[in-house]
């Protein structure tokens, strides 16, 4: 949704917005021994045996499910005939994110959601010129750390007996 009025001598673009994403990913896979080949003269084989795959390729299972949902407002001030404009808003996120193994038991489920500020700025010294800065920030899955990682920080810390400073072992 867009609107657009004026207060005075200072103009607003306002906005707006939803959205909903959701993303299923189906994985299968098989190997098979390698056997000699040339894309100029490609053989015809029989079908290798297999020695090694997970799911059923006819029909690939879920491995990775993720729903990212997103709503957002800014208003946009326009100062000086709309030669300074200044955007300000919000957009508050959420993502929820499952995988699988081939089986179709979770491994790993992770949930977030948080509302973040926008910021913009465009100046325009001339017709055919303009300058502009802006800040937003995006709720993105990170990496999970692996399984060898320290979960108790107690227990990544050791104390040398010549010094007053801990250090972190490695793990």
């Amino acid at each position: 949704m867009r609107g657009h009025f004026n207060t005075g001598p200072v103009s607003h673009f306002v906005t707006a917005g939803a959205s909903i994403v959701r993303v299923d990913s189906m994985s299968a896979y098989t190997f098979a021994c390698a056997f000699p080949t040339s894309l100029y003269d490609t053989p015809q084989v029989p079908y290798p045996a297999t020695t090694l795959s997970a799911g059923n390729l006819a029909d690939p299972g879920t491995t990775a499910l993720n729903l990212m949902r997103s709503a957002s407002v800014s208003d946009t001030l326009g100062l000086l005939n709309d030669r300074v404009l200044f955007t300000v808003g919000a957009r508050y996120q959420e993502l929820h994110t499952n995988t699988f193994d081939y089986t179709g038991k979770q491994t790993r489920a992770y949930n977030d959601s948080i509302t973040t500020p926008l910021f913009g700025l465009v100046v325009k010294p001339w017709q055919n010129m303009a300058f502009f800065a802006n800040r937003s920030e995006a709720l993105a899955i990170g990496d999970s750390a692996p399984n060898t990682a320290c979960l108790e920080p107690a227990a990544c810390f050791f104390w040398p007996r010549d010094r007053a400073t801990p250090h972190r072992r490695a793990v």
